[in-house]
């Protein structure tokens, strides 16, 4: 991860401020590389959100009645 400790000091604190007791004591964070496909993935979960997004979050108006 190129942002490194800059990222992952504030989510390891976030982790140990919210964490119920006990549960982020031995806690490892396992930073994987990801491969090249991985912003493409990124696009296409993006896109699919939009495509089946709810009609109430486009502000489309749905019918009750039929017509």
């Amino acid at each position: 991860m190129r942002a490194g400790e800059f990222r992952l000091g504030p989510m390891r604190e976030a982790i140990r401020q919210h964490a119920f007791n006990g549960l982020a004591q031995g806690l490892e964070i396992i930073i994987e590389p990801s491969g090249d496909d991985a912003w493409a993935r990124g696009a296409a979960s993006l896109v699919l959100g939009e495509v089946f997004k709810s009609p109430i979050y486009r502000g489309e108006q749905i019918s009750l009645l039929a017509s």
